[in-house]
């Protein structure tokens, strides 16, 4: 990422949702891993086989950062950058409380998606590390939808047959 995110004013007491300019860039140790909700995630493991990149913030980290570097996403407007920046920063935020490290070396998560929209509702609402007042309702509830969401294709891929679920 090489400009400043519209979501990473924060530096400077202001909002990490609103900026003047499209800035592509977080100082991520010093506005993302100090918020409070996202400190559970450093070090929270993952699965090897899904996530080889490391613990929950890396992979965060790493996903918003693409996002970020993005050409399609940086040609969206504003609200639906918002939308999917805080999507993809919140997506896992309820995996700490969910994860469950097994004996076999597998690491799960299960729920963290459902939980997750909770959390994000009550993150935004407060306003927690990106506004002062609460953003619209609207895009608090898109955001909790991407969250709940977020994991739902990797559940499909590993059915054999979708209709037994049906």
């Amino acid at each position: 990422m090489n400009n400043s995110s519209d979501l990473s004013q924060n530096r400077n007491n202001t909002s990490l949702l609103h900026s003047p300019l499209p800035l592509w860039e977080l100082d991520w140790d010093r506005e993302i891993t100090q918020l409070e909700w996202f400190r559970p995630m450093i070090g929270c493991k993952q699965d090897p086989i899904h996530h080889a990149e490391g613990d929950v913030a890396t992979h965060v980290r790493l996903v918003c950062e693409a996002l970020a570097s993005s050409a399609p996403w940086k040609e969206l407007g504003e609200t639906e950058r918002q939308i999917s920046f805080l999507g993809a920063l919140l997506h896992d935020v309820a995996k700490p409380e969910c994860t469950v490290a097994h004996e076999d070396g597998r690491v799960t998560s299960a729920d963290h998606g459902r939980k997750g929209a909770q959390w994000v509702r009550k993150i935004l609402w407060r306003g927690e590390g990106f506004a002062e007042n609460p953003p619209p309702l609207a895009l608090r509830e898109a955001v909790s939808a991407l969250v709940r969401y977020s994991s739902l294709p990797l559940w499909l891929w590993d059915k054999d047959d979708l209709c037994v679920q049906c």
